[in-house]
């Protein structure tokens, strides 16, 4: 039997130590910590189950789920000094890596939900032996361990709601970021089929496992579910690490009913500013996320802080955190606070909330993400430091409780005890629900007991139910009014008429517009206050729920009255329609067997003993919607709705423009490339004109070289010198057929010019070379002025960009004006710049205009700078920086012939090593490849050369860019955050750390904050001179 601990932010070190139930060993008091005037009571330890997900019972038995095993503890209330709980029991043990993410009881039956199906274990709450588990729902792939089925959560009508994951997350283009799986869902009665097209999702079934119905698409990773205590539903959404900049951070979510949460086409707003397809977050600061289980507080037995919050396991942030539900509009809005914070291996996992309102947390050791590991695990409660052993609470069996027990009980100041009457009441069902019209007719107006009688009454049916509803209609509590328009959805019984909801969308609060809109997809057509209320609204949930009743009921000759309306609001309600009509596939609809499906990954599932593979049972696989544009059949009414988006993009308003920009890009037509690609570049254009010139301060000069012009080529340069050829070295000496030429730096002068005469005389005859950096915190586009009547080449990363004799010879051969020759020229220059090091060369004849200006503007910041030319040797600098304690380089380093090394490099080797090292979290290789943070590595071979790429991986704080220097930020609570700034607002600051993990700080708990002259890269990544190499080999690589 193990020792448990009560830990206290004031006590952490001096630990009081209490017994506990079981379990190997306990933990050290470095390992974890509640915070906030909580502590916890460890309950149990196991070094194989590998606990997880976790419910309680009104008698207060704990249910736990594990690796693939479900356990049951029996509690104790007389337990002063010893364990608070029985010996663990097991229950049921599914194969090997089944995961049990997510329980939920109902009744005697438990609900397990494994990763790769729903599962009723009948009696499992009371009976111990002679346990079975019976299939309900299951069809997804194996696409990963964490992408599959995940959390649970009862409803108000009974239904039993689930979360998925994306097993085709892979896929995620970032050009057009678009990806569709297709499979077909399993359910109840036995045979029963669901089509699926999408990604992950929300789903809810009714407890014997029929009726399953879409709630939400748009999900990435979904592990939490949870109702509030007004029964509005949350989720959180684990981000995407490949790809930052777009999908991180992750997301705390308002689920809606038909909510489409934007993955892999968006994530957050913020991100995505010009769109208005995409619902507004709860929360923008959770950084590198990894959420996973979920539960919500409302209990008296945490101090009022405590009360109507989300409480998360936060894998990745190695804390329980909280999230206080604030009003925002038709959704909510809310801040983080730690609730538990661990250290070193410690991953929270798992929270629940039972024993009298405590919180309950699971808790991994684990040093990184693994597929399907055997983790240690804890298994926790928390409290507060106050809370002294016994623990007591008050417990009743629900299964055994009067009906009048069951009433009291939705009077009850614990939403838990609340919810856990709710869901015992639906169960029963019959003359119950009848009892609940009778009571709402005469339910006191404040009562926390309406909003259940609301749904329980709306269950029965009955007429009596319907004049219920009608008076609960008048509340002066939104709450109460929501739920009554979300029953009267729910049930076509009740006999609700469409002027009722459309009488609802007028109330003050936006959530009561919302229930209210959501009830007329029963109906035909779409009503007028739609069209001039939520379809034009500013608010993100409004605003989409009224364009998906646009898609459901508007033929296209009335979505083209919208698209072509005088007032761009209503045009872009009509091309949100458009859109969503002709680029979202209907969930649940079949696909056409002239699309072509991709293979999928995982199509062999395991389920409880028996491996099924998903392609005998129907086509499986994964496309693009523009595979299903190319392939499918189309008609009239297709070609339409693409014609009216086509016509959008010559829209006078820019919003309106951009979404339809967005939609043409998923398809990609031929027919609406070129213009879809105009708006854009316009758009960033615009945005670039209005952006300040920044001039160039320094360049390096090399010259004079003598032209040799290729004769009818337009090509006054002709074959280029080693500037052109190779990497730059500013140490290096060119052969100009003259003798040698080195290079020089360049200052601008008193009069703001660069003095360029002594590298490039009045002789069209010859001409000089000029290099800079361009250095950016992010891939972006800039303008580059290299002036309108120079007679110049541009290079950049290597690449010819800019050629302005080729330019002048293409305009003479097409008749453009010579005036129009000039205009055109004085046009600045648009680079795409990598994020990082951007390598930029001209070469320039003396126009007799003077120097070019060369300057850039841009949307996002960079610096302009000439690098140190070298006059040590590489392994004179390693040696020195070692010395210096910059970086520990051993010695085996210093004397390596890295140039010829890297021929004799394994390029293969090196592509693995990027990935396993972990380069490839902060550094791209490819162009149109995204990755937040670090410098990009594209074009690496035209960039750097093989000395300069070892330095700056063996000590990569020698030379940093002023845009990558590490930012040091301490806050309130004296903890140290590290790394580079990715973004900042007026309220927090995004830091990528050195073990490219995002943090989010805000900005009102910052105590300090410095920029150091470090690099957030840590030295001694690389182990070997023989790893290096093959990383250099990878890096250098012709084609990369």
């Amino acid at each position: 039997m193990s020792r448990c601990r009560l830990l206290s932010v004031a006590f952490l070190m001096s630990a009081v130590l209490l017994q506990a139930a079981a379990g190997p060993s306990a933990v050290t008091a470095a390992d974890y910590e509640a915070v906030d005037g909580l502590k916890y009571v460890l309950i149990d330890t196991s070094e194989t189950e590998s606990f997880l997900s976790h419910r309680h019972d009104t008698t207060g038995r704990l249910f736990v789920g594990g690796r693939e095993a479900l356990f049951v503890y029996e509690p104790r209330q007389d337990a002063v000094d010893g364990p608070l709980y029985g010996e663990r029991q097991l229950l049921y043990r599914f194969p090997n890596h089944t995961w049990i993410y997510d329980l939920a009881i109902r009744g005697d039956d438990i609900y397990v939900l494994t990763m790769s199906a729903l599962y009723v274990v009948k009696d499992a709450r009371v009976k111990r032996e002679g346990l079975t588990a019976r299939r309900l729902m299951w069809g997804i792939p194996l696409g990963h361990v964490h992408q599959c089925f995940h959390g649970l959560a009862w409803g108000p009508e009974d239904d039993l709601y689930l979360v998925t994951g994306d097993p085709t997350w892979y896929l995620l283009d970032p050009v057009r970021p678009d990806h569709w799986g297709y499979w077909t869902y399993f359910s109840q009665p036995e045979g029963t089929r669901m089509h699926w097209n999408g990604v992950g999702g929300a789903f809810r079934l009714r407890p014997d496992g029929t009726r399953l119905q879409v709630v939400a698409t748009g999900l990435r990773n979904s592990c939490g579910l949870a109702f509030d205590e007004h029964f509005n539903l949350f989720t959180n959404d684990n981000d995407h690490e490949g790809n930052p900049i777009g999908y991180v951070p992750g997301r705390l979510l308002h689920l809606t009913p038909g909510a489409d949460l934007g993955w892999p086409r968006g994530w957050m707003m913020f991100k995505t500013p010009q769109r208005r397809d995409i619902v507004r977050t709860m929360f923008e600061g959770m950084g590198r996320a990894v959420p996973v289980g979920q539960t919500y507080y409302n209990e008296p037995q945490l101090p009022e802080r405590f009360r109507h919050n989300l409480v998360v396991a936060r894998w990745g942030a190695r804390k329980v955190t909280r999230y206080p539900l604030l009003d925002r509009g038709a959704s909510f809005r809310t801040r983080e606070l730690d609730v538990v914070q661990g250290r070193d291996l410690v991953r929270p996992v798992g929270v629940s909330v039972g024993r009298g309102g405590r919180l309950f947390a699971t808790i991994s050791y684990m040093r990184h993400n693994e597929g399907s590991p055997t983790y240690k695990s804890d298994l926790v409660m928390i409290t507060g430091s106050d809370d002294a052993a016994p623990y007591l609470f008050d417990s009743y069996d629900a299964v055994a409780a009067s009906v009048d027990r069951l009433f009291d009980e939705l009077k009850s100041d614990h939403w838990w005890r609340r919810y856990r009457a709710h869901v015992e009441l639906n169960r029963r069902g019959g003359p119950i629900l009848e009892e609940a019209a009778a009571r709402l007719e005469v339910e006191k107006a404040d009562s926390p007991r309406l909003i259940h009688l609301v749904h329980l009454a709306a269950a029965s049916r009955t007429p009596e139910a319907t004049t219920a509803l009608a008076k609960a209609r008048a509340s002066a509590r939104p709450e109460v009014r929501q739920q009554v328009y979300r029953a009267l959805a729910e049930y076509s019984e009740l006999g609700a008429m469409q002027a009722m909801f459309v009488e609802g969308l007028a109330d003050e609060h936006p959530r009561v517009q919302l229930a209210a809109l959501e009830g007329l997809f029963r109906f035909d057509g779409v009503p007028a206050e739609v069209l001039s209320g939520p379809a034009v609204s500013d608010d993100s949930y409004l605003r989409q729920t009224a364009v998906r009743l646009l898609v459901a009921k508007l033929p296209p000759a009335e979505l083209a009255k919208l698209c072509e309306a005088s007032d761009p609001r209503r045009r872009l309600a009509g091309v949100l329609a458009t859109g969503r009509r002709l680029t979202v596939r209907p969930a649940t609809a079949p696909l056409p067997d002239e699309v072509p499906l991709g293979d999928p990954r995982g199509p062999v599932v395991n389920l409880d003993g028996e491996e099924v593979d998903l392609r005998d049972a129907g086509r499986i696989g994964t496309y693009r919607i523009k595979d299903f544009w190319k392939h499918a059949p189309r008609g009239p009414d297709q070609q339409r709705l693409f014609a009216l988006l086509l016509a959008r993009l010559e829209d006078d308003d820019e919003i309106v423009r951009l979404q339809a920009a967005t939609f043409l890009n998923l398809l990609d037509d031929e027919r609406s490339n070129a213009a879809v690609s105009r708006v854009r570049a316009a758009s960033e254009r615009s945005r670039l004109t209005g952006q300040p010139w920044q001039p160039v301060a320094e360049v390096a000069t090399c010259g004079p070289f003598p032209n040799r012009p290729v004769r009818d080529s337009g090509d006054v340069f002709g074959p280029g010198f080693g500037p052109e050829q190779r990497p730059i070295d500013l140490a290096e000496s060119y052969d100009s057929g003259r003798g040698p030429l080195v290079w020089s730096r360049r200052n601008r002068d008193g009069e703001g010019q660069f003095s360029l005469a002594e590298d490039l005389p009045a002789d069209p005859q010859q001409s000089a070379y000029v290099y800079f950096q361009i250095e950016s915190g992010q891939q972006q586009t800039i303008e580059l002025d290299v002036g309108a009547k120079s007679w110049v080449r541009v290079w950049h990363n290597g690449s010819v960009v800019w050629s302005s004799p080729i330019w002048f010879r293409w305009a003479r051969a097409n008749n453009v004006e010579p005036r129009q020759r000039i205009e055109k020229m004085q046009s600045a220059l648009p680079i795409k710049l990598r994020a990082g090091s951007n390598t930029i060369l001209l070469r320039l004849i003396d126009s007799g205009e003077g120097p070019p200006p060369l300057a850039i503007r841009s949307l996002e910041p960079v610096v302009a700078r000439v690098p140190s030319a070298e006059e040590q040797t590489l392994a004179a600098r390693l040696e020195a920086a070692l010395q210096a304690g910059e970086a520990a380089v051993p010695a085996v380093f210093f004397e390596y012939d890295w140039v010829g090394a890297v021929a004799d490099g394994d390029v293969a080797r090196g592509r693995q090593l990027f990935t396993s090292i972990g380069c490839n979290k902060c550094h791209a290789t490819r162009g149109d490849v995204p990755v937040a943070g670090g410098p990009s590595l594209a074009d690496a071979r035209a960039r750097f050369s093989p000395e300069y790429l070892a330095e700056s991986v063996l000590v990569p704080s020698r030379n940093v860019s002023p845009l990558f220097r590490a930012t040091l930020i301490v806050d309130r609570d004296g903890r140290q955050h590290r790394g580079l700034v990715l973004r900042e607002d007026a309220n927090r600051i995004e830091l990528l750390q050195g073990d490219a993990k995002i943090v989010v700080v805000e900005k009102s708990a910052i105590e300090e904050r410095e920029e150091t002259s470090q690099s957030p890269m840590p030295a001694g990544l690389v182990k070997t001179p023989e790893e290096l190499r093959d990383i250099l080999a990878y890096l250098l690589a012709e084609g990369m």
